[in-house]
């Protein structure tokens, strides 16, 4: 049971007294710092679980933002700052971005721009590694850990480094999560764009080997996402550059693309959705560029899309909602969000089935019946064969289905909203619904006006002559 306690042991102590001065304490903090600041050899830091390292690096950063002059800080932190596992690496650039900055901004900084040097290390080593011939880390970890341990020690570092290539891409990312909480963003948006840009532009090359410097793997571009994404979700208006970085990677890069809008949806949820007008800044950009864009406007259902995930996602339909969940709280500030996307891609294939989705589902409460001209329009200019498609179908029957029997006053009461649901129930009709033909005929058979409750009341108290 006490096995590995020896190192987590100091560390929880640490994370939970960082000021306090007694014996115990004096014992953790030398702890750590021995462990720390000897480097691992390559059998070591490969057998050793990522969890105790991300633990270490945390409280190495604790320690800094309360005891910057520690004798073997500088040695720690050079080698938490060039450590080989990028996990371990990350959760000391996000300690020093929320824990460190706010105590220790100097210090912050050096260890920010040691991160982008040690990237910009890599990015020259591996280049020059001509397919692992050489061990390019080692040869970034020295040059890296004596520069910072020289700025550490009295000397200075150089001017921080923006990318030039994805051959170190991770790296990047995590200099860029250290720099998250920095005042000023100029060196972080103009480096986060660099990338941007960068993937975009890979994607639109033939694929390569996953040892190539170019190659990009899905946990990479997760973070450029979420980068990103973070980004876009902090600007006060859509005028700032970042977001002509994201029209260029909705232009350029659908794969990118798609990760950069889920994160964005999942982090104005994670917010409870209290970011609404920084929300929809970012979908009214991305709607604006895929909606109208022509690869949607295939006759066909069997030509790959390369937009088809990015547009799914701006249509809410890549998270799998809850069934019983018809009110999504970020439609409720944009009402006439359906109806515009019908009217502007429903001739698309791909748009109007995730519409039709959206109707059925999450957006029912905001979109029906309000939306049901628009959806009869776009059915009118529909192929023959549009409910081939059982999705399709089961949708639109849901969607008629909730207007009939959940809005049935406000069919009667307006005459062009009743028309285009029986204009729908009739296009289903033609595709064989059999519930379509039960909801027509209920629809249909309806008296244009329904007399309200206090007037049947009022009727019934008056006497019989």
């Amino acid at each position: 049971m006490l096995l590995g306690l020896d190192d987590d042991l100091p560390c929880a102590l640490i994370q939970r007294w960082p000021t306090d001065t007694s014996e115990a304490l004096q014992w953790a903090k030398g702890h750590v710092l021995d462990a720390t600041s000897k480097r691992l050899d390559h059998d070591a830091w490969v057998r050793r679980v990522p969890a105790t390292g991300e633990l270490a690096a945390k409280t190495l950063i604790l320690l800094a933002s309360v005891d910057p002059v520690s004798p073997k800080l500088a040695a720690s932190l050079a080698n938490i700052i060039t450590e080989p596992v990028w996990k371990v690496r990350r959760a000391g650039a996000l300690a020093i971005s929320e824990v460190l900055r706010p105590k220790q901004p100097q210090l912050a900084e050096s260890l920010t721009t040691a991160l982008a040097l040690y990237a910009e290390a890599l990015d020259t080593t591996i280049g020059a590694a001509q397919r692992r011939r050489r061990d390019f880390v080692e040869e970034a970890r020295d040059a890296t850990s004596k520069a910072l341990v020289a700025a550490l020690t009295g000397g200075q570092l150089p001017p921080r480094p923006g990318p030039k290539s994805l051959a170190a891409v991770k790296e990047w990312t995590i200099a860029l999560d250290a720099a998250r909480s920095e005042t000023s963003e100029t060196w972080r948006v103009h480096a986060l764009i660099t990338l941007v840009r960068l993937m975009a532009d890979q994607e639109g090359k033939p694929r390569v080997d996953r040892y190539d410097p170019d190659y990009v793997d899905f946990e990479a571009r997760w973070e450029v996402g979420d980068l990103l994404a973070s980004e876009l979700l902090a600007q006060g208006t859509n005028m700032k550059p970042i977001f002509e970085a994201l029209d260029y990677c909705i232009e350029n890069g659908p794969e990118l693309s798609e990760r950069v809008l889920e994160s964005t949806l999942r982090g104005s949820m994670k917010q409870e959705y209290a970011n609404v007008d920084a929300f929809w800044r970012v979908w009214d950009r991305a709607a604006a560029k895929l909606l109208p864009h022509e690869s949607l406007r295939t006759r066909s259902r069997r030509v790959y899309n390369k937009n088809e995930k990015p547009l799914a996602v701006l249509l809410f339909q890549s998270i799998p909602w809850v069934k019983t969940f018809h009110d999504l709280p970020l439609l409720r500030s944009r009402p006439r969000f359906v109806a515009a996307c019908l009217v502007s891609a429903g001739d698309s294939w791909h748009a109007f089935g995730h519409l039709l989705a959206l109707m059925a589902g999450v957006g029912r409460a905001t979109a029906v019946p309000s939306a049901l001209v628009q959806l009869r329009d776009a059915i009118a200019g529909a192929p023959a064969d549009l409910f081939n498609d059982g999705n399709s179908l089961w949708d639109a029957e849901t969607v008629c289905q909730a207007a009939v029997h959940e809005h049935r006053q406000a069919l009667l009461r307006d005459v062009s909203l009743r028309q285009a649901t029986l204009d729908v129930l009739d296009r289903l009709v033609d595709a064989g619904s059999c519930l379509a033909f039960q909801l027509r005929d209920y629809l249909a058979t309806s008296p244009s006006a329904v007399p309200s409750k206090l007037a049947i009341q009022g009727s019934a108290s008056q006497p019989i002559k």
